[in-house]
C-alpha cells in the first residue's frame, strides 16, 4: 500500500517535470539559439565599447551584427518565408551597426605588365595605356580573367515588414558605376588606377535601414545600408590578384600580365575609429545599436 502510494507520487513528479521540460524546449524552438543568451549576446558587442580602434575591429562587429541579424531571419522567426518579401517584421534582436566616415573611401586597381627583361611594370595609367578595348571591364565583368564581384544582399523595415533585396557590388559601391554598355570602368576611374566608391564624406551609414521604431526606408537610407553590406562581402577578398591566361608573350604594356584590386574594405581596415553609443532594446535588455565615427590621430 505504502509502496504504491511513493510509486504513484513518484510518476506524478516525473510527470511534471517532463511538462516543465516540453514547455521550455517549445518556448526554446519560438527563438533561434542566436538570442537565447543574453549577457552572451551583449558583451560580444561590448568588446567593441573602445575610445581608439582600427576599422578591422568595426568591420569584425559589422560581420558579427549581419550574422546576428541573417541567422534571426533564416530561422524563419516570423513564422513565414522570409525570404519572400514583406515578412511581418518584429525588431527584439536585430542589431543595428552605424558607421560615420570623414572621407571617402576608395579602391585601387593596379595592372602590370612584363618588360624584356620579364620584370612586372605597372602601367601607369589606365586611361591611356595602349591596351586592348576595354580589358579593364573585362576584369570585372566577366571572360576568362577576372576579379570575383559578390553579389550583395541586405535587409531593410517599411510600414513595419522586412524586405530583402539584392544589388550588385558595383552599383552598391562606385560612383555613377551602372555596369552597363554605356559606362566602362575606365570611364569611372577618377585617378588613373583609383576607383572612388560612393561612400560619402562626413556621413553617417546603417546597417539595417529602418529599425522598426525609426522606420526609415527611404531610398537613400537602403543604399546607406547596401554599401555596409557590399563592404563586408569583400571582407576575404580585399585583396585579389589574377594572372592573365594564357600568359602573353609580348614585352610592352600592349598587353597586361598581373592585375590587383584593393577593395574599400582594404581601406577601411587602416582608419581609426571610436565608439560613440550603445543602445539597448528597452524590452529585452540586448543591445539593439552600436555607433563608431572615424577619428583622426
Amino acid at each position: 500500500m505504502q509502496l504504491g502510494f511513493l510509486i504513484a507520487v513518484l510518476v506524478i513528479f516525473l510527470l511534471a517535470f517532463a511538462w516543465e521540460r516540453i514547455s521550455l524546449m517549445e518556448s526554446v524552438i519560438d527563438e533561434p539559439d542566436v538570442v537565447l543568451n543574453k549577457a552572451e549576446f551583449n558583451e560580444a558587442f561590448l568588446a567593441y565599447d573602445k575610445r581608439l580602434m582600427y576599422g578591422a575591429d568595426v568591420l569584425s562587429c559589422l560581420n558579427k551584427a549581419q550574422n546576428n541579424n541573417q541567422r534571426y531571419v533564416y530561422n524563419n522567426y516570423y513564422g513565414t518565408d522570409t525570404e519572400t518579401i514583406g515578412s511581418a517584421a518584429r525588431t527584439e534582436y536585430f542589431i543595428d551597426v552605424e558607421v560615420k566616415l570623414k572621407s571617402y573611401l576608395k579602391e585601387e586597381l593596379n595592372v602590370y605588365y612584363r618588360n624584356s627583361s620579364g620584370m612586372s611594370v605597372r602601367i601607369p595609367s589606365l586611361e591611356a595605356a595602349p591596351v586592348k578595348s576595354n580589358f579593364t571591364d573585362q576584369l570585372f565583368m566577366g571572360g576568362v580573367n577576372q576579379f570575383k564581384m559578390p553579389n550583395v544582399i541586405y535587409y531593410y523595415f517599411q510600414n513595419g515588414n522586412l524586405y530583402k533585396e539584392n544589388i550588385s557590388y558595383a552599383d552598391a559601391m562606385w560612383t555613377g558605376a551602372k555596369m552597363n554598355k554605356n559606362k566602362t570602368i575606365q570611364q569611372i576611374l577618377s585617378n588613373s588606377d583609383v576607383l572612388q566608391t560612393s561612400f560619402g564624406n562626413d556621413t553617417t551609414y546603417h546597417l539595417l535601414s529602418g529599425s522598426g521604431i525609426e522606420d526609415n526606408s527611404s531610398v537613400a537610407s537602403r543604399k546607406q545600408s547596401a554599401k555596409l553590406s557590399a563592404l563586408l562581402s569583400t571582407v576575404t577578398l580585399m585583396e585579389q590578384n589574377i594572372l592573365n591566361s594564357p600568359m602573353p608573350t609580348s614585352f610592352n604594356d600592349s598587353d597586361w600580365y598581373s592585375a590587383t584590386w584593393k577593395t574599400a574594405a582594404y581601406d577601411f581596415k587602416t582608419r581609426k575609429f571610436r565608439c560613440t553609443n550603445v543602445e539597448y532594446n528597452n524590452d529585452t535588455g540586448y543591445i539593439n545599436k552600436i555607433s563608431f565615427e572615424e577619428i583622426d590621430t
